[in-house]
């Protein structure tokens, strides 16, 4: 049987000391191998940082493909500076049709109070559903790192 591709990748159990890294899948697809890229971040009294998702779901049903979509996200809170903040996202779920070419475009363009999205593909691919995980920073702050004093990150392959 052909099941379209799906995956979902989160984390769970999260506390200071670590957490739980998540790739899974549904509705009859597997899963041979993910590789998962993940950043951590203590965002507690960080007021140059901003975090959240985005996506096709925001917009419209799974339940039919589109090729096209955007939409806004609006931040929990507004950035102080009138300048466009840095943003970069990541895909952290999608369903995309069996059998046909897996394209996945993502553009962010950041603003005082949110940031516009899209998220596109084209030739024969069917984008069902996509999520993006975004991190938005004051663009003043030269370095996330520095911005926000302890910070984890790396890379796993699961």
């Amino acid at each position: 049987k052909a099941y379209n591709w799906r995956l979902k990748a989160y984390a769970s159990d999260i506390s200071p000391e670590g957490f739980t890294l998540h790739a899974d899948t549904w509705g009859g697809s597997i899963l041979y191998k993910a590789d998962v890229s993940y950043i951590a971040i203590a965002t507690d009294g960080q007021d140059s940082l901003r975090v959240g998702t985005f996506g096709t779901e925001d917009i419209r049903p799974a339940s039919s493909w589109v090729n096209s979509n955007q939409g806004t996200a609006k931040f929990e809170k507004p950035f102080a500076t009138e300048k466009k903040p840095r943003v970069v996202a990541g895909l952290s779920a999608f369903e995309v049709g069996c059998g046909r070419g897996f394209r996945v475009k993502t553009w962010v363009e950041g603003g005082k109070e949110s940031l516009n999205w899209r998220l596109e593909s084209a030739g024969d691919s069917h984008l069902y559903m996509v999520k993006a995980d975004y991190v938005a920073w004051d663009p003043d702050v030269t370095t996330l790192a520095g911005a926000m004093g302890p910070i984890v990150s790396g890379i796993s392959s699961l």
